[in-house]
């Protein structure tokens, strides 16, 4: 796979200028209609604001960060959720301190991910991690695979109660 992207890039490179140029300009003639916002165009021209989609996730995060408090206090009481908070590591990510998030080794990082989270999960993971920020390989390609989930994600308004804020 890698071998074949250096080939490919090597006849990129090799050729001149003028013909790349070209090449360009007859592929974007060809697909007007297909064109795609730049990943970094700003998230307006993605159809909502950054700030929109901060505000979302926040409220995501209280909501969320609500019921997995709850279900610490009654694991009886909140069965299904308090099993949830067990088995995923990523659901953890919510309750856990800055000094928590920092001790975590880039083993439990590379752990991480999206698959059988919630959409409202998604967006209080990702909230998480934007508050506390973790260095590391693993921490980053976490936090793109889920900006890129949340991206796709309808706005959460139905899901969410009307004033979820912190206490």
């Amino acid at each position: 796979m890698s071998e074949m992207l250096v080939i490919k890039m090597g006849e990129l490179v090799n050729r001149p200028r003028e013909l790349r140029a070209q090449q360009a300009e007859r592929m974007r003639a060809q697909a007007p209609g297909q064109r795609r916002p730049e990943p970094g165009a700003p998230a307006a021209a993605r159809g909502s604001s950054a700030a929109q989609f901060k505000a979302w996730n926040e409220r995501a995060f209280w909501h969320v960060h609500g019921q997995l408090t709850a279900a610490l206090s009654d694991p009886d009481g909140h069965r299904a959720t308090f099993q949830r908070l067990c088995n995923r590591h990523e659901l953890q990510l919510i309750l856990m301190t800055s000094g928590e998030m920092g001790a975590l080794t880039q083993a439990q990082m590379q752990a991480w991910g999206t698959g059988g989270l919630q959409h409202l999960e998604l967006r209080a993971a990702l909230f998480a991690l934007q508050r506390n920020p973790l260095s590391g390989r693993p921490a980053a390609q976490f936090v793109q695979l889920l900006t890129a989930k949340v991206r796709e994600l309808p706005p959460p308004d139905s899901l969410l109660p009307a004033a979820d804020a912190p206490e």
